[in-house]
């Protein structure tokens, strides 16, 4: 594995066609998922990898506000709309998968024709249960 700052690729660099996995904790602070602007900077490091598909993980995070939810959301979208990146949440909390279902339900949807299926992958199977528990 190479590492290249706080990032650890899967794979050589400069390709395209790899999955890059990033964990947010080694971008910002577990507790400074709360606003807008945080959720467009933690986007803005994604958009300058040079992967197109990037599994967030999202480890040891308990809580992100519907603020943080929301345009991480938004901007998650545009960058799939525009196929720019393939940006997956990996290794969630229950509760944070919870707030990005949420506020995919309130954001308009009408401009596109295609069908997206979500896919959750657990790091544990303590995950897992608590996941499956809650629905």
């Amino acid at each position: 594995m190479i590492k290249l700052s706080t990032f650890n690729y899967l794979c050589a660099p400069k390709v395209m066609d790899c999955t890059h996995k990033i964990s947010v904790t080694d971008i910002l602070s577990k507790n400074s998922l709360v606003t807008r602007e945080v959720a467009s900077f933690l986007i803005s490091k994604l958009k300058n990898l040079p992967y197109y598909t990037i599994e967030v993980d999202f480890s040891n995070i308990d809580f992100i506000s519907r603020s943080f939810a929301d345009q991480f959301h938004k901007e998650k979208v545009d960058l799939w709309d525009s196929r720019t990146k393939n940006i997956i949440v990996i290794n969630a909390h229950v509760d944070v998968y919870s707030m990005f279902k949420a506020v995919s339900k309130t954001q308009n949807s009408s401009n596109r024709d295609y069908h997206s299926y979500t896919l959750i992958q657990f790091q544990t199977r303590r995950s897992l249960k608590d996941y499956l528990q809650s629905i």
